[in-house]
This record gives structure tokens, sequence and C-alpha cells, in this order.
């Protein structure tokens, strides 16, 4: 009997799919794409690359008298305003537009809090957004990856959430304008951050949304997916060169030097040749911290920290 009920059950939730799919294909194809998106998530494969989609579907979430066919869509509804604003304020960040992003971030956490409210569920280990859930901190670089001091650096300090992080960011902005004697260390900062979100980096779960769920990503999955923004070192290597370019001191153009190399061998590893079996290929940076750092301090601690490097030295 159990087993009759059951197969009755399946049937009944493979005709409710069908038809909901039927219902959002009706409504894709007459350009009512929040009903479309809310009863078959996908279905619009640009819907979230669209500003103005995105903001319909946050106005629709919001709707205070909605009929009851439009109750009855918004219950199919994958996603929460607060998703909606997360996913924005990533978008923003990699576009740089750090307002904008503060702005999305902020918009979140007050939707977040009324959505825990509503549904009675304190726990914030069953959300993605808007946490950047990372205990290390993006603003400081190591040598080795996933140093355990980047850990220890954090510890008893509140962790970085995507709306503080965004505010640092800004602050140090700022301090680059009204501190221009201070822009190569503050530079340097802000490359920090844009490393450690990417794929590379300790703190790249700041890309993870509902939304789009890559930020957890493994290396071979992340290369595999090919998501720019989220595997590229572009944007920090921009900023380690301004910080490169300000430095006066040795030591600090040494520690920009050992960072572009690093985004320098991330591109080299994300566009590897098919058929090279070596680890990694020294690029142009490993060449000047040997030829033109060598007597720095940090230029020892490279060579008695990165295996890499040692390698480097040995056989150039």
């Amino acid at each position: 009997m159990d087993e009759h009920k059951k197969g009755l059950e399946d049937q009944v939730n493979k005709v409710s799919e069908w038809a909901i799919g039927r219902l959002a294909a009706k409504h894709y194809a007459n350009g009512e794409f929040v009903f479309a998106e809310c009863l078959s998530k996908g279905i619009d494969t640009s819907f979230y690359s669209n500003e103005g989609k995105m903001n319909d579907i946050v106005a629709f979430m919001h709707k205070d008298k909605k009929s009851a066919y439009e109750s009855f869509v918004i219950r199919h509804c994958w996603y929460s305003p607060h998703d909606v604003y997360d996913y924005q304020g990533v978008v923003a960040l990699r576009k740089e537009d750090i307002a904008e992003a503060i702005s999305k971030f902020a918009l979140s956490w007050k939707e977040f809090e009324l959505y825990k409210k509503k549904t009675n569920n304190q726990n914030p280990e069953t959300y993605i957004s808007p946490r950047l859930d990372s205990s290390a901190n993006p603003f400081m670089t190591y040598i080795n990856e996933r140093d355990q001091r980047e850990w220890l650096a954090m510890k008893g300090k509140v962790p970085f959430t995507k709306l503080s992080f965004s505010q640092k960011l800004a602050e140090l902005f700022t301090r680059i304008e009204n501190q221009p004697t201070k822009a190569a260390e503050t530079y340097f900062e802000i490359a920090a951050a844009f490393y450690n979100i990417s794929l590379f980096g300790n703190s790249r779960h700041l890309y993870e949304t509902k939304i789009k769920p890559y930020g957890y990503i493994s290396m071979e999955y992340g290369l595999r997916a090919g998501d720019p923004p989220v595997v590229s070192c572009s944007t920090a290597k921009k900023y380690f060169h301004k910080a490169l370019l300000a430095a006066t001191d040795i030591e600090l153009k040494a520690r920009c030097n050992f960072m572009l190399a690093r985004c320098e061998q991330n591109e080299f590893y994300i566009n590897k040749p098919a058929g090279y079996n070596g680890d990694f290929r020294a690029g142009k940076y490993f060449k000047t911290l040997k030829s033109d750092y060598i007597h720095t301090q940090y230029f020892q601690e490279i060579l008695k920290e990165c295996g890499y490097f040692r390698t480097f030295c040995k056989h150039d």
C-alpha cells in the first residue's frame, strides 16, 4: 500500500512539474520574464545578466497585494530579495563599483534579517548570502597560499562580511586620495583584496551566491567552469602594478613583484597549453626578483618558503 501511495505521489509530482513548466514556457513566450523565471529557474538564461529584470523580480517579490495567481507564482520562486541584492552586489564589486556594491550588500543584509524573522529560522548556516564566510584576512598576503598565519591573524576578530569587505575597500580608495604619500601601501592592500577573492585567494567565497553558487568551487571545477571573474587575477594585477610604480621602499617593491609573479603564474595555469607537463613556468617577475631584489630580506623569505622560486633560482 505504501509503495502504491508513493507511486501515485511521484506521478502527481511529475504532472505538476510538467504543468508548471508549460506555464513558464508560455509566460516566457509572451515576454513575461519574471513569471517565467519564478516558475522555472533558468528558463531565461540571461535573466540575471540583466539589471532591469533583476529589479523587476525584486519589485514583484515586494508587491503587497498579490492576486491568487501571483501568490501561486511567487511560491515557486527559488530566490528571495536578499539573494538578488547579494548577487547584484557581487556583480558591482567585479566592476569595481564599490559604492554600488556597498548599497546592494546593505540591502541584502536588511532583507536577510527580515527573511530570517519571516521564516523563523535563526541559523545563518542554512543560508548562503550575504556572508563572506572567510575567517582569513582578505587584505593580507603571504608567500604560501593558505598559510596558517592567515587565519591566526584573524583569531578573536570579527570575520569580514561582504558588506564590511566592500566598506573597507571604499576606505582604502579614499585613503589614496587623502594620503597620497601612502599610496603604494594602500594600492597593495587593494590588490591583495582583489587577489584573495579570486579562485586563488583565501576569501574566494565572496563570489558565492545562491543565484550563482560557484564561490566554493575547487580549483579543477573553477578552471573547467571558465568563469573569468572567478579565475581572473587581472584586477589584482592592475593594483599590484600601481603599488609597484608608487613604491619607494625596496622591500615593498619585492613584495609587489612576487605577487605579480603569482598573478602571472595563475594566468599561465588557467591557460596552460595542452600537453604541458610541468607544475609551473616562470615568467618575467621571477626573473626580475632574482636580478633586482636578491639583496632584500623579502627575497630570502621567498627563497625559504616558495618551492617554485627555489627551483627557478636553482636552474635559471
